[in-house]
């Protein structure tokens, strides 16, 4: 059976990200195919997730060597080329060891594999590639755009999960990609959530992401909070996530927001949404996250930034709110448009759910791994 190679770039244990290609590579494995995975290392215990993909037969490489790694790319921009090319990242060792028939590139924005993807071209091994964001303040430059736009060009297929992120990147590297296609991540549940409209005695948000200030805008949505009018209001802001949780908390003490409360990670969709009536997101730039694909399944008002994929899902005042960019005037106004709503946001979240489950694949790891299976034919 033919061989296939997994290749992320996860810059911390376990995220989002990482769902649809391990679900995929654990389908894979069941169907017959050997599968491996490189992945960077993060010491031991290993992520449980990890340690799932690996009990499912998976074969799990660890990028260790970070120093050889950081040498090459020293003596590639010191244009040292004999160094540079005797000195073999470990995801090259590794291609040149396993040999497969097709490398699937998870990366977690658009950049980020480019040069594994050339070394693959350029030494005759398929390859796919999966970005799971793009960022408008990213772009490539003179020295770059030809590279990256070579690596995406001749893989066998380019895989982005929102429209937008295309489109931005399309531009980025002023070229349309014809192996280009639009696909989903998998959703953290086994059956759609079917859960009842919380009591609205108090206004409960829901935040629900890693605490990562830049990309996605924790800052912004604190400063919309710490305006003077929710002083007296009744409501709660919920934070549902790991990530920089002391400097969230320092924030926010700072800024002077009031009724927060840091729940750390929740791993059941159904306790988030049980209780909180809308999804407050503030990402600067993003991928589609499934925190606002879940809050819709719940039948939960979204109020987010207009940015990556977020506008393809949701109509501003019909089924969430959207603020035009990620920016604190911009958010905190769209806020206080949700808020002053509120005694619509039952109708708007069936109007979610009505959206989501229309534009929704039912089973993004089988559409995945059927497209993988057919670039091996």
């Amino acid at each position: 059976m033919k061989n296939i190679l997994f290749i992320t770039d996860i810059g911390s244990p376990w995220g989002g990200s990482e769902e649809l290609w391990s679900k995929s590579a654990i389908e894979l494995v069941k169907k017959g195919y050997n599968v491996s995975a490189v992945t960077n290392y993060f010491g031991k215990p290993y992520h449980f997730k990890t340690n799932n993909v690996i009990d499912n037969g998976v074969q799990v490489y660890f990028r260790k060597n970070k120093l050889r790694d950081n040498i090459r790319k020293v003596a590639q921009k010191l244009n040292k080329k004999i160094v540079s090319d005797n000195i073999k990242t470990n995801t090259e060792s590794i291609l040149n060891k396993l040999k497969p028939d097709l490398v699937v590139f998870s990366q977690s924005s658009c950049f980020s594999a480019y040069k594994d993807m050339l070394f693959c071209y350029e030494n005759g091994y398929k390859y796919c590639s999966v970005s799971q964001l793009n960022l408008e303040f990213n772009w490539p430059n003179d020295n770059t755009f030809l590279e990256i736009r070579r690596a995406f060009v001749n893989a066998e297929k380019t895989f982005f999960v929102s429209q937008g992120n295309l489109d931005l990147f399309q531009t980025q590297i002023a070229h349309s990609l014809v192996n280009a296609e639009v696909i989903s991540n998998p959703y953290n549940f086994d059956k759609v959530p079917d859960l009842s409209w919380p009591n609205m005695d108090k206004i409960r948000f829901a935040y629900v992401a890693r605490l990562a200030f830049n990309h996605k805008g924790t800052d912004i949505l604190f400063k919309a909070f710490a305006q003077e009018q929710w002083k007296d209001r009744n409501f709660e802001l919920n934070i549902y996530g790991g990530g920089d949780i002391e400097l969230a908390k320092e924030t926010a003490k700072y800024l002077g927001v009031h009724n927060i409360n840091f729940k750390g990670h929740v791993n059941s969709i159904e306790d988030i949404w049980k209780d909180n009536h809308a999804l407050v997101l503030s990402s600067r730039y993003e991928g589609m996250p499934l925190s606002i694909i879940e809050a819709m399944f719940s039948k939960r008002v979204v109020i987010t930034t207009d940015v990556a994929g977020h506008a393809e899902f949701i109509e501003d005042e019909v089924n969430g709110y959207l603020a035009d960019a990620a920016s604190y005037k911009l958010y905190a106004n769209t806020l206080e448009k949700a808020w002053e709503g509120r005694n619509n946001w039952e109708n708007m979240g069936k109007n979610a759910f009505t959206m989501v489950i229309a534009k929704s694949t039912s089973d993004p790891v089988k559409v995945f791994s059927d497209k993988l299976q057919d670039v091996l034919q």
